[in-house]
C-alpha cells in the first residue's frame, strides 16, 4: 500500500478496521444479490468470480490473487452483481464498505485516480474479453481462457507456462461458457497437437501458439 503512495495513518486506519477471515476451498465470500456491505482485501489463496448466465449456469469471468480487492467493482444500487467463491484455501482481510469509503476519502488525490484507473481497467478488461468470447469458436474460447489463467498464474517452464493453479473441466467450462465435455475433448485435442503439456495433475500451456489459436 505504500508503494500506492498510501499515507502511514491511513494504512493504519485500514488495518484497525479490517479483520482477519479465512475460507476453505469452495467457501462463498459472498454472492450475487447481496448488499455489498463488506470488501476483502485479498492477502493469500485464489478466488474465482462468476456471474449468473443462461439456463441456470454460472459463468466465470475473473480469478483473483493476493492484492486483490473483492467486493469492489461490480456493484449497481449497492447490489453485488457478481459471486466470489474460495477455490483454494483463502485468507483476506474483511472491510466494511462505509469504512473503507470514511478512510479513502482522505487519501490524496492521485491516490484516488490510480484507484480509480485500476477499477476502470478491470471493467474495460472483462468487458473486452466478453466481447471476444461471443466470436471465437470451441479452440479459440479454450486458448483465451488458458492464457487468462496464464497471465494471472502462470510461471516460466522450459515447455512453455506451468499454471500455479488446478482447475477442473469444469471450472474451464466456466471460464470459457462452453461445455464440460466438449472442454475435455478440446484439451485432449490441444494435448495431441502439442499446444499444452500434461505433468499427472499440473498443466504447461504453451502461449504463443494458443495466442495464435485465439487471434491475440
Amino acid at each position: 500500500m505504500r508503494r500506492l503512495g498510501w499515507p502511514d495513518a491511513s494504512i493504519d486506519d485500514l488495518i484497525d478496521a479490517a479483520c482477519s477471515v479465512r475460507f476453505e476451498r469452495g467457501r462463498v465470500l459472498y454472492r450475487d444479490g447481496s448488499t455489498a456491505t463488506d470488501l476483502f482485501w485479498m492477502l493469500e489463496g485464489v478466488a474465482k468470480l462468476s456471474v449468473p448466465g443462461a439456463l441456470g449456469k454460472r459463468v466465470l469471468v475473473a480469478l483473483a490473487k493476493p492484492g486483490a480487492l473483492l467486493g469492489s467493482h461490480l456493484v449497481v444500487s449497492g447490489r453485488r452483481l457478481d459471486e466470489a467463491t474460495a477455490l483454494t484455501s483463502l485468507h483476506a482481510a474483511a472491510i466494511s464498505n462505509t469504512r473503507f469509503r470514511e478512510i479513502t476519502s482522505h487519501l490524496p488525490t492521485p491516490v484516488l485516480q490510480e484507484m480509480t484507473r485500476v477499477t476502470l481497467d478491470y471493467l474495460s478488461r472483462t468487458f473486452a474479453r466478453t466481447v471476444k468470447l461471443l466470436t471465437l469458436d470451441l479452440r479459440g474460447k479454450l486458448a483465451l481462457g488458458l492464457l487468462d489463467v496464464a497471465d494471472g498464474f502462470g510461471v516460466v517452464d522450459a515447455d512453455g507456462r506451468l499454471l500455479k493453479i488446478r482447475l477442473t473441466h469444469e471450472e474451464l467450462a466456466d471460464l470459457t461458457g462452453v461445455s464440460r465435455a466438449r472442454v475435455t475433448k478440446a484439451l485432449r485435442e490441444f494435448a495431441e497437437q502439442g499446444l499444452v503439456v500434461r505433468r499427472g495433475r499440473d498443466l504447461v500451456i504453451r502461449a504463443r501458439e494458443l495466442r495464435e489459436v485465439c487471434g491475440s
